[in-house]
């Protein structure tokens, strides 16, 4: 189940649709190493480009690598790799890393990262990327920046999120829950009337 609750700040929400985003490559994710980089099925190594996770034994490693793996582990991810260096000195794809949030838009996961305090910008020269550019959400349909999806979203996934539940859902899950909630309020104040009537 996917529990939202920090709103995002104005600023993510003004996004200049000028920045394209180009999908280059996609893969399942089959293994989370840190908050920063996970392995493909495939056997590539992906680094998120111009963010910085810390390291293990670090402060924050555990948070960081845990919310990265409840949005990919075992997720279909979608890259625009670097098209300037394309790998990293350990031979890592640097990648701006989108994973899917609903039917019409991807979650920017290193921009997730740095908007849920889980990472800071490592802004790197010789890449592509500018992590003033990013916006949390983009658009399947354009590959544009989006800052207001079909459903408006103001939240974002928190550690352990499930990827895979839609915003949409949440209500709907709990919606057998709240209606047996209901019905045992009236049931319960129907018996105390009646007991109140009786003595």
């Amino acid at each position: 189940m996917l529990f939202l609750v920090c709103l995002l700040s104005l600023n993510t929400l003004g996004a200049s649709v000028a920045y394209t985003v180009r999908i280059n490559l996609e893969g399942v994710v089959s293994q989370v190493i840190d908050g920063d980089t996970f392995y493909l099925v495939s056997g590539d190594r992906v680094r998120l480009a111009d963010i910085n996770t810390p390291e293990i034994g670090e402060p924050g490693y555990d948070n960081a690598k845990d919310y990265t793996y409840g949005l990919v582990n075992g997720q279909t991810v979608y890259l625009d790799v670097d098209d300037v260096s394309r790998i990293d000195s350990h031979s890592r794809l640097v990648c701006v890393v989108y994973v899917d949030y609903n039917a019409t838009h991807y979650l920017n996961l290193n921009e997730a990262l740095l908007v849920s305090g889980l990472a800071e910008v490592w802004d790197h020269t010789n890449n592509e990327f500018d992590p003033d550019d990013w916006q949390l959400y983009v658009s399947k349909s354009t590959g544009l920046l989006s800052p207001n999806p079909t459903s408006p979203i103001t939240t974002y996934p928190t550690l352990k999120s499930t990827p895979t539940a839609q915003p949409d859902s949440i209500f709907f899950s709990y919606l057998p829950w709240i209606i047996l909630l209901i019905a045992i309020i009236l049931v319960s104040i129907v018996i105390l009337r009646k007991a109140k009537k009786s003595t």
